[in-house]
């Protein structure tokens, strides 16, 4: 995503267009909605907003909810934050800022509807990435609604918590050894510490399509190549790292 997607958009008009994705697998029908927006100040454009989001067709439950969900998040960006932000002397550094968030489909399996929003954020000329995810329950006990770790990992475990103590030091583990290879991309000065402050397994997850729990890092924080680094576990994997924790 570039700078240049603000440009292809009229000033402070709305933009629906719809972009037909049908699904497999008995998942949801969905398209694709934009909206791009700008923010100014006595003639200044302080900021300007786009959005690419999924759209869940037809009329049931499951649909009305995943889309109120959606078009909540948006509202809150353009109605509340935006126009709070160019007010803001710390959140509106001079003109020129964007906020860009595309929505990428990661399970559409008729069991999970996941997503993963990438943002790009530009404030006072500095970028940042930012990685967001959601998953909804789309055919079990609380379709339509999102679901904890444990939700979509089908129970396992005691809780969210346990589950994300476990999968933090399991990552960890996985990272640590690569830290001081040559040319390594990890911090060189990376702890666990650190680590624990700004991963959070609790919220840095989507589900794949094999209904997998994905964990992801954000970008350039732990790592100096912008990478968005993601480990997979299964319902298996994590009922073994239980065991391997009650054997300790």
């Amino acid at each position: 995503m570039n700078r240049g997607l603000g440009v292809l958009f009229l000033v402070s008009l709305l933009l629906c267009s719809i972009f037909p994705v049908y699904a497999e697998n008995n998942g949801l029908n969905i398209s694709f909605k934009e909206i791009s927006k700008e923010y100014k100040k006595e003639d200044t454009l302080i900021y300007d907003y786009y959005c690419k989001y999924p759209f869940i067709e037809g009329d049931s439950p499951v649909a009305e909810s995943i889309n109120y969900y959606y078009v909540g998040v948006i509202n809150e960006m353009t109605d509340l934050l935006l126009p709070m932000y160019v007010e803001d002397p710390d959140m509106a550094k001079g003109a020129d800022n964007y906020i860009h968030q595309v929505y990428e489909i990661c399970c559409n399996n008729g069991r999970f509807f996941s997503t993963r929003m990438l943002q790009e954020q530009k404030l006072d000329g500095i970028i940042k990435n930012s990685v967001y995810s959601q998953v909804f329950d789309v055919s079990g006990e609380y379709a339509g609604e999102t679901l904890t770790l444990r939700g979509v990992l089908t129970e396992v475990g005691d809780s969210s918590e346990q589950i994300a103590a476990l999968v933090l030091k399991d990552i960890w583990s996985k990272i640590e050894p690569e830290i001081n290879k040559p040319n390594s991309p990890w911090n060189e000065d990376l702890c666990f510490d650190t680590f624990s402050l700004d991963f959070y397994p609790e919220e840095h997850y989507y589900a794949d399509e094999e209904s997998n729990a994905v964990f992801y890092l954000q970008p350039n924080i732990f790592r100096h190549d912008g990478e968005i680094v993601t480990f997979v576990y299964s319902r298996l994997d994590i009922e073994n790292l239980i065991k391997e924790d009650e054997k300790s």
